[in-house]
């Protein structure tokens, strides 16, 4: 079960932006997995670095202590979206 970090939508947006602002998440189609601590924008309720995990077009931005803050899944794949033959 994944844990949310207890913060407000406007709390996540604001990191999310400001996250987004320093270049951090860099999104690219067969991107492998990559985490990186950022010192720059900390978890307002520890005041700890938080932690950016990306993948493909996907990321998630979380706290190592307080859980997940914002999350976005993108879909590389076009082949995802072909109607599938029943």
């Amino acid at each position: 079960m994944t844990k949310y970090a207890n913060l407000t939508d406007k709390q996540c947006k604001n990191i999310e932006v400001q996250v987004k602002e320093l270049g951090v998440i860099i999104l690219e189609n067969d991107a492998p997995a990559k985490t990186t601590t950022c010192n720059e924008v900390v978890c307002p309720i520890c005041n700890g670095a938080l932690e950016v995990y990306t993948i493909g077009k996907s990321y998630v931005i979380s706290c190592p202590f307080d859980g997940v803050i914002t999350s976005f899944r993108g879909f590389s794949n076009p082949s995802y979206f072909k109607e599938q033959p029943a």
